[in-house]
């Protein structure tokens, strides 16, 4: 009787077993089948997308305006950004009549496909690559950064002989939320073998409707370049201890994307006796095109104005002296 009692109590448990199985069985092919259709589904998506950035192909790529050989700024933009995100500063840089050149970082302004293979290397290398080209034509170079763009700039500016940088909110890691369980950094790495691309949640974090509605930049991100970004990011907190040039750095308190406490940390670090840090309140991420823009340009140009003014007055001294050399040669034979 009890030998039945088992026997009967163990197929049970056999059957619940079974059961359980088949269930988390089914449940991770209707998983496997939904992240399928997720992921066919964006990239019918990027592959729309690459018709609309091939429409806006001018306003995307690199731009040049270099009139002076004395002073000239290189502008980079942020992680999926382009050259667009500089697009309300532009039209002061010219007025100004200050020589400028916004680059276009390897990835950006084509599709998510050519963004899935660009990592950090080929960002710092192109960064370098667009300074160097500058600076062989111009005798003093200021670098903007926005975003991934400013981590790159601090790089820049601890290894290179930059004139003064200006940081518009600066990336050097994600802004932390409640509801974040670990972050995004780690868990883009895990996913991305998963799900390779993601969609945006919006075109960019701007408060300021209008400014949401003239920002583009791309939709969809490949996750393998988050953990590229992030890289950047740890090797810009290394950096900022080694600036020594002049600093004009802007950041809102309520940016949702990179993090704010940070950022003041870093600039804290650096050495530079010239800097100046700005605080905003009322934008989010994107501060050309949010509620902070007007202040945030005209502190940048009357900025860049100075810096232009001095080197300026720079190039006429050491023009000044090459006129006198001779005749300081001849007082001496």
């Amino acid at each position: 009787m009890r030998k039945g009692k088992r026997f009967r109590r163990a197929v049970m448990l056999k059957k619940s077993l079974l059961k359980t199985v088949l269930g988390l069985m089914g449940l991770l092919v209707l998983v496997y089948l939904g992240i399928q259709v997720y992921n066919n589904r964006i990239r019918a998506a990027i592959t729309r997308e690459v018709d609309e950035l091939a429409a806006r192909s001018e306003i995307l790529k690199a731009k040049s305006h270099l009139k002076s050989a004395d002073f000239a700024v290189l502008l980079l933009h942020g992680y999926g950004g382009s050259p667009y995100d500089y697009e309300p500063l532009e039209k002061h840089l010219k007025r100004a009549g200050i020589s400028y050149r916004i680059a276009l970082l390897p990835g950006h302004g084509t599709s998510a496909w050519d963004f899935q293979k660009a990592d950090a290397k080929s960002w710092l290398t192109a960064v370098e690559k667009e300074f160097n080209d500058l600076k062989s034509s111009c005798a003093s170079v200021a670098v903007v950064g926005f975003s991934m763009g400013g981590a790159l700039t601090a790089i820049l500016a601890a290894e290179k002989e930059v004139d003064s940088i200006v940081l518009l909110s600066p990336y050097f890691q994600v802004t932390d939320q409640w509801y974040y369980i670990g972050k995004p950094e780690t868990w883009s790495a895990i996913m991305q073998h998963v799900i390779p691309f993601a969609g945006k949640f919006s075109m960019g974090m701007i408060n300021d409707p209008k400014g949401r509605e003239t920002y583009f930049s791309y939709r969809f991100l490949p996750l393998n370049t988050v953990s590229e970004l992030a890289q950047v990011g740890t090797l810009a907190r290394e950096k900022v201890q080694h600036i020594e040039c002049p600093v004009l750095w802007f950041h809102s308190t309520g940016d949702f994307v990179a993090d704010f406490p940070l950022s003041r940390e870093m600039y804290d670090q650096v050495p530079s006796s010239n800097k100046r840090f700005i605080e905003m309140q009322k934008s989010d991420h994107i501060l050309l095109y949010d509620y902070d823009r007007e202040p945030v340009i005209q502190e940048l140009m009357q900025y860049l104005i100075e810096r232009k003014k001095l080197a300026e007055d720079r190039a006429v001294v050491e023009t000044l002296d090459d006129i006198h050399l001779p005749e300081s040669a001849q007082e001496s034979n």
